[in-house]
């Protein structure tokens, strides 16, 4: 395994794809409302209120410290803990300007926008909570 292997799996004798399978299956549901929670709530650029103020809680609940407001409406967080290397990841969460048109159950309730970034949100925020946990070798998929 390569140096950013998960200790919990390498002393488990399973590869971190084994290891992240095993942590997003029950978490899919929730994935998925949060990727319908999104989609739902569309923000063009420098307006995501509601979306930077979402991922904010959501990192704040899995213990990062998060910093607001950085560029209007960006969200920079860092993991607090032990020193030493450290990953970035940008994520964009700004909706492009078209008209949606479908009728699914989680279509965007503000007209004039759609989120077609919407997995540049909702994936980050599953993996950023797993980061949380294998840094403090939990396995809480809260």
């Amino acid at each position: 395994m390569g140096p950013c292997a998960n200790q919990n799996a390498s002393m488990q004798g399973i590869s971190n794809i084994q290891y992240a399978k095993s942590y997003f299956d029950p978490m899919k549901g929730k994935i998925i409302s949060w990727r319908h929670q999104l989609h739902r709530n569309p923000e063009l650029a420098f307006e995501e209120v509601w979306t930077s103020g979402f991922i904010a809680a959501k990192l704040e609940k899995f213990g990062y410290t998060v910093y607001r407001g950085l560029g209007k409406t960006g969200v920079v967080a860092a993991l607090p803990g032990k020193a030493g290397p450290a990953i970035g990841l940008r994520v964009d969460m700004d909706a492009l300007a078209i008209e949606e048109n479908n009728d699914l159950p989680y279509s965007r309730e503000k007209r004039g926008s759609f989120r077609l970034t919407i997995t540049y949100s909702g994936i980050p925020c599953s993996v950023l909570r797993m980061i949380s946990s294998w840094r403090s070798g939990e396995r809480s998929t809260k």
